[in-house]
């Protein structure tokens, strides 16, 4: 059984991540824990589709658990008090788009490209908005160190660049299956360069343990 290379580089993220829970930084965690959640989901899927079951209900429910996590993460970090407000709606209607799209409307079996469309634009303006409270902060910040940078990167640039394939997922696999295959190799080079960026945001919160 042939594991995929991002697989292995999730499981190497996850690990590096849980030195954070020494770290009074609840934000840290909540990063590690959709880690964890991702590791999980993504092995079981591969097992799956090796016996040939499918895994598309894992997916759609996988969606909901980072959509959520990573919206929970920005409610933590964001300081504006009407950013603050959206973002705190938008962590109660995440859940209601999830079950009236993927439950009552197509389906746990078909994956959901309008729930993703919603998630991916919503991480890509969190994050956009993340950066616009960082770079116009009174106080400088090293991004080179900086956890939160690295993420909201890592964030902007994964949704941002996963969004045309998979918002349109469900037409190219109708219409175009051998164009969905060849842009399946982008996705896991994809998926890797993300977990290389949340890899390096965790090396970053060692120099954070040892100046605290």
């Amino acid at each position: 059984m042939f594991i995929p290379f991002y697989y292995l580089i999730l499981c190497l993220t996850f690990l590096s991540s849980l030195k954070v829970f020494r770290l009074d930084s609840r934000h840290y965690k909540v990063i590690s824990i959709i880690l964890g959640i991702d590791c999980i989901i993504e092995l079981t899927c591969f097992v799956l589709m090796e016996f040939h079951v499918t895994n598309t209900p894992l997916y759609n429910f996988n969606l909901l658990a980072e959509f959520w996590g990573y919206t929970y993460y920005y409610s933590l970090i964001i300081l504006h008090k009407g950013l603050q407000k959206i973002i705190r709606a938008f962590l109660w209607l995440l859940p209601l788009i999830w079950t009236v799209l993927v439950l009552m409307v197509f389906g746990p079996k078909t994956w959901n490209s309008y729930f993703f469309v919603t998630g991916c634009i919503a991480m890509v303006l969190f994050s956009a908005a993340y950066y616009h409270q960082m770079f116009t902060a009174a106080k400088l910040i090293r991004l080179t160190t900086s956890f939160e940078f690295w993420v909201a990167t890592a964030l902007i640039v994964y949704y941002a660049c996963m969004l045309p394939y998979l918002g349109m997922l469900n037409f190219l696999a109708t219409n175009f299956q051998p164009l969905a295959n060849k842009l399946l190799v982008g996705l896991q080079v994809l998926n890797i360069i993300f977990y290389l960026i949340l890899l390096y945001a965790f090396i970053c919160t060692i120099h954070i343990g040892k100046s605290s």
